[in-house]
């Protein structure tokens, strides 16, 4: 099967999650954080769900799953505890509709990947499904080598980035190389004054 790793914005999209355990109340976190407008339907919530709808984070329907409940969603998680449960959900979806059932990667029509973030740079990791824990023992490792400190770096570069854009397409490449170096971080992370004054300023309407 082909795919394509994307990373999709989700601000007012709406997504169905269906199941109300730990599981869910964890999709449910990463998709309040991207800015969808999220759907939870379960017999039974964890309190995390709750709390969330009473702050009008979320929706939700405190029943069993109907198949109406995804006409309107664009994305679907299928995360009860029940994989016959989980399994008809997955039949239910109809394209352009994406499902992701988190107990058979078989019947996914996208994974969940082990991601982190260091402002605007994500990382993820993903094994289409076969073995999340490697997923984020992969994603763990990779984390540990950037802290969380290496946004300002990340935020530094998006910045000088824009100053460039009058360059030639030669001279912009090869000076944003050069500030792809442990060097030019560490200026930045302790003087990002002074690091913009050394590594942009000479490039700035040049």
């Amino acid at each position: 099967m082909g795919e394509l790793c994307v990373q999709l914005r989700l601000d007012g999209v709406r997504c169905l999650v269906v199941g109300g355990g730990t599981i869910a109340t964890r999709k449910v976190s990463q998709l309040i954080d991207g800015g969808a407008h999220v759907v939870v339907v379960a017999p039974q919530m964890s309190a995390q769900m709750h709390a969330w709808a009473q702050e009008r984070r979320i929706v939700v329907h405190e029943r069993v799953y109907h198949e109406g409940d995804a006409r309107d969603a664009a994305l679907i998680f299928a995360a009860t505890s029940d994989r016959t449960a989980n399994a008809t959900i997955a039949r239910s979806v109809r394209p352009p509709q994406w499902v992701n059932v988190v107990d058979d990667a078989s019947l996914c029509t996208f994974y969940g990947m082990a991601s982190m973030s260091r402002g605007a740079l994500h990382v993820a990791v993903g094994t289409s499904g076969g073995f999340p824990a490697l997923a984020a023992h992969v994603r763990d490792a990779i984390a540990a080598q950037y802290d969380e400190q290496y946004a300002q770096y990340v935020h530094f570069l998006i910045q000088a980035r824009a100053q460039t854009a009058h360059l030639p397409t030669s001279e912009r490449t090869r000076v944003h190389r050069s500030w792809l170096h442990d060097d030019v971080a560490h200026a930045v992370r302790a003087d990002a004054h002074a690091a913009w004054l050394q590594y942009v300023a000479p490039y700035v309407d040049a």
